[in-house]
């Protein structure tokens, strides 16, 4: 019995070994058209896979036929992609308006350095039947936690005529008002609601750093404060809402908003979008050169 027993065995084994040579290709239904071969755990017949001789793993490059590290992959190899723990997982709102960077990336490919929740950050409003039709401008900024604030300038004596505030000067007056808004949009949309003034029909929307976000709100804090207690007069001319909203952003971002040298808010928007592309490149230009 036990002969018996040890003849089956050896007969099956072969046949295995047999099987397991001439079968047809279990993957073959899946691409694969070569013959897959078999391996024991002594390793005494060749086992077939389908890399490539030479991997890419990590920072080296593997042979997978001699179990050795040939080479390593360089850093320049990708230095112009975006990286994966800099792309975003949707596209830019604002990436018409950013052609040379990737509508994917976030913060210009350099989080580190830059901080930028939304990717809008100080929006420019213009508010073109204001001012018996000359335009009013204002402002929505934000400081360097990313809290919105509304900032709009105008003349505090309602009696004056065009010709005093034009040639004295009259008191001014300078709101701050923060919005209770968890990105620009909204933000915007809030500022739309100040009935004070006529309707905003427009507006210029600038990215910025951080670091600019800071600068322009505290000069609009020092600004508030030279107006609103009389040191700095209100004039039709040289210190309008418009000139008060071009040198808070111009001092913050340290770039030339190119708004022209007409006094009148509509004037001066019309010539700032105009030119929004080149100012945001030289913006974005500012922030990588430091």
């Amino acid at each position: 019995m036990k002969r018996v027993i040890f003849l089956v065995s050896i007969v099956l084994t072969v046949s295995c070994y047999i099987y397991a040579q001439q079968t047809k290709n279990p993957f073959s239904k899946l691409g694969y058209k070569k013959q897959v071969m078999y391996t024991s755990s002594k390793g005494e017949f060749e086992e077939f896979h389908s890399n490539a001789d030479v991997v890419e793993i990590g920072s080296v490059y593997f042979n997978t036929k001699t179990n050795q590290v040939v080479g390593f992959v360089s850093e320049e190899k990708d230095s112009n992609n975006v990286k994966p723990s800099t792309t975003a997982m949707s596209v830019d709102p604002l990436c018409e308006k950013y052609y040379w960077i990737s509508p994917y990336a976030y913060c210009l490919n350099n989080p580190v350095k830059f901080i930028d929740p939304n990717g809008k950050d100080v929006a420019i409003l213009i508010a073109s039947d204001g001012a018996g039709g000359y335009g009013h401008m204002a402002a929505v900024i934000q400081d360097k936690s990313g809290k919105f604030y509304y900032m709009t300038v105008g003349n505090a004596e309602r009696d004056a005529s065009p010709l005093e505030m034009s040639t004295s000067g009259t008191r001014g007056g300078m709101s701050l008002e923060p919005l209770d808004a968890k990105n620009m949009k909204e933000a915007i949309n809030l500022a739309k609601q100040d009935d004070t003034n006529s309707p905003y029909t427009d507006q210029v929307v600038l990215k910025t750093s951080s670091k600019m976000d800071n600068a322009i709100y505290n000069t609009a804090t020092n600004e508030q404060e030279k107006i609103n207690s009389g040191k700095e007069k209100y004039n039709l001319l040289t210190n309008n809402c418009a000139n008060v909203v071009v040198n808070v952003v111009e001092n913050g971002t340290k770039v030339d908003l190119k708004d022209g040298v007409s006094p009148l808010p509509n004037t001066k928007f019309d010539n700032m979008k105009e030119n929004v592309k080149e100012t945001q490149l030289e913006i974005d230009k500012k922030e990588q050169t430091k």
